[in-house]
């Protein structure tokens, strides 16, 4: 089992708003949120903003990212990572929403009831672009729509990571 608990952000943007795309462990996490930089930030110190797991021999990553200072939270999960390629994102049981952004309450759960959820539509795609299992380095892309249970969408794009595990 690897996981790894908070981490550091580079200050340096791109031209959007977000952190640059890299491979290289540089602990970064951004996406746009209907257009709008969406970053993982902690009100403290002491709180974790980010946590990523990746297990090689179960082919499985899990991100979990905050913005304390909005109130939301996004967990995404994929199944079958083997190397770098095109995955879709998913869910790992019929019980875990596989994606939630969660803008009224930070919770210790991944319940995500009210919360927009991973629409149904397809487009949802992860790119892994860098799978290093001896440097322990896991980079990629993403992106895809969100629904919440009142019909109301959000779209998830340019998405990026690149962290050490």
């Amino acid at each position: 089992m690897i996981s790894l608990v908070g981490c550091w952000f580079n200050n340096d943007l791109d031209e959007v708003g977000l952190p640059p795309v890299t491979q290289s462990g540089e602990n970064t996490f951004g996406m746009l949120l209907d257009g709008e930089p969406w970053k993982p930030t902690s009100l403290s110190e002491f709180l974790n903003s980010t946590n990523v797991y990746f297990k090689p021999t179960r082919e499985f990553l899990s991100i979990h990212v905050s913005n304390t200072s909005k109130k939301e939270d996004l967990w995404l999960y994929a199944k079958g990572i083997k190397s770098v390629g095109l995955y879709t994102i998913s869910s790992i049981d019929e019980s875990i929403t596989p994606v939630c952004i969660d803008s009224t309450r930070l919770e210790s759960n991944n319940s995500c009831n009210e919360s927009f959820k991973l629409s149904n539509d397809g487009k949802n795609q992860l790119h892994i672009t860098r799978l290093d299992t001896i440097d322990r380095i896991v980079s990629g892309t993403f992106f895809f729509d969100m629904i919440n249970p009142h019909g109301e969408t959000i779209e998830i794009s340019e998405g990026r990571f690149d962290f050490e595990f």
